[in-house]
């Protein structure tokens, strides 16, 4: 899969999550899905790690969300520090690292079950169920096996996404609730 699928397919995995965030959450939230949604891939520019190998497993989805969440945290507590107008005290540290965790987990988690739906050609299957499997799986249930499909794919994403999001946003008299 291209970047724009996979920026696509977490645009998906976060509606049914931003449908019931605020607005202003709901934009952070898929900012930090979208932030994680290429991390896989970052296994083609590592020395040693070969593509669709560890980066693309739910293990690795958590670590990337353990380690974007702490030092989220870290960042609201450095920031009370150091600020002399109390800047970040609004934040709960432990709040921010589940907040920010779940969005980097699930940004990373959609790579790979992409990858699973989209095996583009002369690709190798993924693992991921590692270290608990070693099991390659391949669905290839969507073809977007062209950049332009792939486009395509994210702008209906990206309507799902918005339709979803805009209809179930709490306290906007909006709800996908029938009446």
């Amino acid at each position: 899969m291209y970047p724009l699928g996979h920026f696509g397919v977490a645009l998906l995995f976060t509606a049914p999550i931003a449908a019931g965030l605020r607005p202003r959450t709901q934009t952070g939230f898929t900012s930090y899905a979208l932030a994680a949604a290429l991390v896989p891939d970052f296994d083609r520019h590592v020395p040693g790690l070969v593509h669709h190998g560890i980066t693309h497993t739910f293990a690795f989805a958590a670590v990337v969300g353990l380690v974007a969440g702490v030092l989220a945290s870290v960042a609201v507590v450095a920031s009370r520090r150091t600020s002399e107008e109390g800047f970040g005290d609004e934040f709960d540290p432990v709040r921010v690292f589940a907040f920010v965790s779940l969005g980097f987990f699930v940004g990373t988690a959609s790579h790979v079950v992409g990858d699973l739906l989209v095996l583009l050609p002369g690709t190798k299957p993924v693992s991921p169920l590692w270290p608990f499997s070693t099991e390659t799986y391949r669905v290839e249930f969507l073809r977007l096996g062209s950049p332009v499909r792939n486009a395509v794919f994210l702008l209906v994403a990206l309507a799902v996404h918005g339709a979803v999001s805009w209809r179930a946003c709490p306290g906007s008299g909006r709800s996908l609730r029938a009446d």
